[in-house]
């Protein structure tokens, strides 16, 4: 993970698309013969360009910055619930959890949640 991982890194980011190059491999090296898109539906089958749309931050006291981000992309090219490696990378995220939340005619929504620990002096409540 890279830069500063925050809401407002991210809300300056709505209506910005990204290509999803890949699922995450937890492995830095895979094998040179077979990487992670050799797996079997690892890889959608056409390219899928994500647009960021939403940025919806969840109001809870703690250490913790809760926020959703909401991707809107193509039905035709369906992506199942995992982890993602996008191009670019949003706000120096690495790799992101998608969970598939509707369909809205020819459009699919995705949802990733994120929880990042606030400073010291940013907690909030008890």
């Amino acid at each position: 993970m890279t830069g500063t991982l925050a809401p407002e890194a991210f809300e300056a980011l709505v209506g910005t698309t990204f290509r999803v190059v890949g699922p995450w491999s937890p492995d830095p090296d895979p094998e040179p013969d077979r990487g992670p898109q050799d797996e079997p539906g690892a890889e959608p089958a056409d390219e899928v360009v994500l647009t960021l749309t939403e940025v919806v931050r969840l109001d809870h006291a703690g250490p913790f910055d809760q926020f959703r981000l909401t991707f809107v992309g193509p039905a035709a090219s369906p992506l199942d619930q995992g982890t993602f490696v996008f191009d670019p990378a949003p706000a120096g995220l690495d790799a992101v959890f998608l969970v598939p939340t509707a369909e809205r005619g020819d459009e699919r929504v995705y949802a990733a949640s994120l929880s990042v620990r606030r400073s010291p002096t940013e907690s909030v409540g008890p």
